[in-house]
């Protein structure tokens, strides 16, 4: 993956996860909240 493709992933991510933060309830934490919430509570 060439740097532009990982820094368009990057903001693409965090454009989401703001979209959804603004949403309050639309915030996926088993998704976002990375390893800590994700795979400990499977």
């Amino acid at each position: 993956m060439s740097e532009d493709a990982q820094t368009f992933c990057k903001r693409l991510m965090t454009a989401v996860i703001r979209i959804a933060m603004k949403e309050g309830n639309l915030v996926p934490t088993k998704y976002f909240g990375g390893n800590q919430s994700g795979r400990d509570n499977r």
